[in-house]
């Protein structure tokens, strides 16, 4: 009976460890989940920031001249009604 006991008790502790490790890694899993939603988050700000830097450089001299007398325009008109 003994030997019966021991084969028994190390395979039941053997399951044991397999469910823990394996509950270990879906928690990991769960958390590795929500930095990859915020990777994604970031990376999307990045994109936006990226278009708006090539809308920037890709311009046309006039098309650029033109809009910083805009913003020049905008900013003299808002300092006067300040």
């Amino acid at each position: 009976m003994g030997f019966w006991f021991f084969l028994t008790a190390v395979m039941v502790g053997n399951m044991l460890l397999k469910a823990y490790k394996w509950r270990i890694q879906s928690q990991n899993m769960r958390v590795s989940d929500n930095k990859m939603a915020a990777m994604e988050m970031e990376l999307d700000a990045a994109r936006e920031k990226i278009k708006a830097l090539e809308q920037a450089v890709f311009l046309d001299d006039f098309e650029l001249k033109r809009q910083f007398s805009k913003l020049e325009q905008e900013a003299s008109a808002s300092a006067r009604r300040q």
